[in-house]
């Protein structure tokens, strides 16, 4: 029984709206408020930030703290290592930092978003805090292995709890009794195969016969971007009606400096005007839309007939589990994390990761079987109800809060 409230400070690392801060948003939404008082502290002020306020949780920003990032979707490599300087060079600072924000604000327990924050879970085992810290990505091998051995050895030395994601997270990770695998989740009152795509496919004057083929993540090499358009070509070489669209925010739509900064740096302007200069060379411009960010994501995937997820680099794919929730099959790359989240030939199809030619084939095998293509929607939607529950799986979480507490 709790006699008094405990507060919860929950850190959050990114500059966007992705997989990572949407997740901590479900948590929070389950989170028991007669029993927990939560503080959402960002480093950036950013879109991400907004989510948490728009819920009417208090939140904080603090400028000045830097990640030690070394994951497969931020690897800092020999071409943009310099990004790296300023993590060493302030590691100390950023480790102060956090430890006064974490002393003045007195929580009992302190979530991490990511495990890119070790400054934050050293400052927050300083302050004399429960650590909590969610593994959301896979750790990068790199070259030597001494980041991924120094972020692997953090994590185990300044956490009380650690939350994989998924089975292929935990396995980066020292083998410990610390660590529960519990999977992201998916609210299927938000997420409901009940709802009509009709406000989805009537807003892209989409044809009654006319199949939808979508992919959720915006432009990024990591996700294989390139490689859904290039599929997109072949498949439309075969059938007549069908149009595939990018769902995701786009270059141009990215503002401020800590962002337009990361947009640089990661070539992705450039990445998408190769993208644009395939698209017209192969004639694709009214076969491929690129919507932008979008905020009704249950009625795009409820238009769409398939979800394809073609990441080219293991990481958990939050596409697939809301695909299965509204009964829509899905393929996607044969690869840490999809592995785990789909039944190859039951749910879906699981392709060689980067292989076009595949990635066709798949697509265009279960557009063209409709029988098969309604039971791997049937079958995804058990195993979300199964596996991805929100209510069961935010469940886990908070349990390991009343074991700390």
């Amino acid at each position: 029984m709790f006699l008094f409230m405990k507060k919860i400070l929950y850190i959050h690392h990114g500059i966007g709206i992705g997989g990572a801060p949407l997740s901590l948003l479900y948590l929070l939404q389950k989170l028991d408020r007669e029993k927990y008082t939560p503080i959402v502290l960002c480093l950036y002020e950013s879109e991400a930030a907004d989510l948490y306020r728009r819920e009417g949780i208090e939140t904080v920003i603090a400028k000045g703290i830097y990640e030690f990032s070394h994951t497969y979707l931020s690897w800092i490599n020999m071409q943009n290592f310099y990004i790296f300087i300023p993590q060493i060079l302030f590691f100390i600072p950023s480790i102060l930092k956090a430890f006064f924000i974490i002393k003045k604000l007195r929580p009992d327990i302190v979530h991490l978003n990511s495990s890119t924050l070790m400054p934050c879970a050293i400052g927050a085992k300083m302050a004399g805090c429960k650590v909590v810290w969610h593994i959301r990505e896979p750790i990068h091998r790199g070259y030597f292995g001494l980041r991924k051995n120094f972020l692997r050895w953090g994590i185990h030395r300044f956490s009380d709890r650690v939350i994989a994601i998924c089975k292929n997270d935990a396995s980066y990770l020292f083998q410990s009794d610390k660590i529960r695998v519990i999977y992201n989740f998916v609210d299927f009152k938000r997420f409901n195969k009940d709802i009509s795509g009709e406000i989805f496919r009537s807003e892209f004057h989409l044809k009654k016969d006319e199949r939808a083929i979508g992919m959720l993540g915006g432009i990024a090499e990591s996700k294989g971007t390139m490689e859904f358009v290039k599929a997109a070509g072949l498949v439309r070489k075969r059938i007549e009606s069908v149009k595939f669209f990018v769902i995701g925010e786009l270059p141009s739509e990215i503002k401020g400096f800590f962002r337009s900064f990361f947009v640089r740096i990661t070539g992705m302007r450039h990445y998408f005007s190769e993208m644009k200069e395939f698209i017209v060379k192969e004639g694709l411009e009214k076969d491929i839309i690129f919507t932008g960010e979008r905020s009704d994501i249950p009625h795009v995937i409820a238009g769409l007939d398939l979800i394809v997820f073609p990441s080219i680099v293991p990481h958990f794919a939050r596409p697939v589990i809301e695909a299965g929730a509204m009964g829509k099959p899905v393929v996607a790359s044969d690869i840490g994390g999809p592995r785990e989240l789909v039944a190859d030939g039951i749910t879906g199809r699981l392709c060689q990761p980067g292989n076009v030619h595949i990635l066709a084939e798949a697509i265009t095998d279960i557009l063209i079987n409709v029988d098969i293509s309604k039971k791997m929607g049937e079958a995804g939607f058990q195993q979300a109800k199964d596996k991805f529950d929100a209510d069961k799986n935010a469940k886990e979480t908070f349990l390991l809060y009343e074991g700390l507490v």
